[in-house]
């Protein structure tokens, strides 16, 4: 999906919610899922071929 990421297996997008979802609360409970080995925010204006997250 994104070439820059190449070993990230699944991404979450949240569009539109600065207000109204806490991202760091997200972020913590999805590590503690036990399967789930590593969670992280990627800033979408860093990365170079953004367009392909267009869904």
């Amino acid at each position: 999906m994104l070439p820059e990421y190449k070993k990230v297996d699944y991404f979450l997008k949240i569009e539109n919610a600065a207000d109204s979802l806490d991202v760091s609360e997200i972020t913590t409970q999805i590590k503690n899922i036990e399967r789930i080995t590593t969670v992280y925010t990627v800033d979408v204006e860093n990365i170079k071929s953004k367009n392909n997250l267009i869904f």
